[in-house]
């Protein structure tokens, strides 16, 4: 029974919680499938992404139900994933401004490098959490992270034509701060435990 409601909160966080967003798009704008798909891609990634800024908290069901190494991985699994997302809205969204462009390009890049170290730390276990080097890295790609949703903030609230419709931005914005709460309440927990 206690698996099957793990499962089940699972499956809540990881289609729901995107399903929202895509929902409030796809029901307000009028666009052909291949570019809707675009877009829904994109909305996954970004959905992805802020999830993963709230695993990172590591809340106490989330810890006690999976353990933290396989936290660790689910965070890098949904960070390659989202990846894929990011990468494939790219190649077939179509963009005319620079601005656009290049927010989006910016933000898939840093993920990348997010993603490569979350692989190369699960795969060889090294830098050790013990190293000073390995401190300065992790606050390197959390800043990453931040900037990653910054990006994406920018990137969309750029597009006229998506920054117009209210039910899809309200629901954008809902995220984009909850994750950045979520960096903000990390990095205050971190400044007080080292107190």
């Amino acid at each position: 029974m206690k698996k099957h409601l793990i499962w089940l909160a699972w499956a809540f966080f990881l289609v729901l919680i995107p399903a929202i967003p895509i929902a409030s798009f796809n029901l307000n704008y009028q666009a052909p499938s291949a570019q809707l798909l675009a877009y829904d891609l994109g909305i996954v990634a970004f959905v992805l992404w802020v999830e993963i800024a709230w695993i990172k908290q590591k809340p106490q069901w989330v810890e006690k139900t999976i353990g933290v190494d396989t936290l660790y991985k689910v965070i890098t699994f949904l960070g390659v994933i989202a990846l894929l997302g990011a990468g494939l809205h790219q190649l077939i969204a179509e963009s005319a401004s620079t601005l656009i462009k290049t927010t989006g390009i910016i933000a898939w890049i840093l993920a990348l490098v997010i993603a490569i170290y979350g692989l190369i730390a699960l795969a060889t276990k090294i830098p050790s959490r013990k190293l000073k080097i390995n401190r300065y890295l992790r606050n390197i790609i959390n800043s990453f992270a931040i900037l990653v949703i910054v990006l994406i903030w920018i990137h969309v609230n750029v597009i006229p034509a998506i920054a117009s419709i209210q039910p899809f931005m309200i629901t954008f914005n809902i995220y984009a701060i909850s994750a950045f709460n979520c960096y903000i309440y990390g990095w205050i927990k971190k400044r007080q435990h080292r107190k």
